[in-house]
């Protein structure tokens, strides 16, 4: 029965887990809701942003294997990780499965990992500066605060700095601009900073 039993993990873990992610799932599928016709109803899920590639990431594709004990153990924390970032990172509808789902799995998680799974909720946006931050003239600079707490609020925690420029527009023109954001995360205060063309991931310290 243990031959057989891992056998069966060899062959699911194989096609489905990205060990350097953590993530299961099929590469090249979609993660898109359904409506009545099975055709697709809405855009992708806000909380994409946080994983790439084409493997997609969910909450019922990570929590499966852990729950079943067929997720090698040199991979658990990473495919923990993985959950956890997706549960901070989602925000579902409430009447729908996949917020009954969030619910049920945030409960059971919360006694053994509340920092982590209280993330979503804590992530407060203290400061935002955008722009020619190295120079002297404070007209090449924006306060974007309260619109990036408006992205974080809609659950869109991950971006390109030059992503940012669709707000107010560019503060600087023909300069590099430079990203500092202040945040509060699970209850530390945090600080990133980035220039064009990188990428900022709020919740990258989820789970670590």
């Amino acid at each position: 029965m243990k031959q057989m039993a891992k056998e069966i993990c060899e062959k699911y873990n194989t096609p489905f887990l990205d060990v350097a992610t953590g993530i299961y799932g099929l590469p090249g599928w979609t993660c898109r809701p359904m409506d009545c016709s099975q055709q697709p109803s809405y855009p992708p899920f806000r909380n994409e942003a946080w994983w790439t590639g084409n493997r997609p990431c969910t909450q019922a594709g990570q929590v499966m294997p852990l729950a079943l004990g067929m997720v090698p153990e040199s991979s658990r924390p990473a495919v923990e990780r993985a959950l956890l970032r997706e549960i901070a990172g989602i925000r579902p509808d409430p009447a729908g499965p996949g917020g009954q789902a969030h619910h049920h799995l945030t409960h059971q998680f919360k006694s053994s990992l509340p920092r982590i799974v209280s993330a979503r909720t804590v992530l407060v946006i203290d400061k935002v500066m955008y722009g020619d931050l190295a120079g002297t003239d404070p007209g090449r600079i924006l306060d974007l605060t309260k619109e990036l707490q408006g992205q974080v609020d809609k659950g869109e925690n991950c971006f390109t700095v030059s992503s940012l420029v669709n707000f107010k527009g560019d503060p600087a023109h023909g300069f590099v601009k430079t990203l500092t954001v202040e945040f509060h995360l699970g209850g530390k205060t945090m600080q990133k900073s980035a220039t064009d063309p990188e990428r900022i991931d709020l919740l990258d310290a989820v789970g670590k």
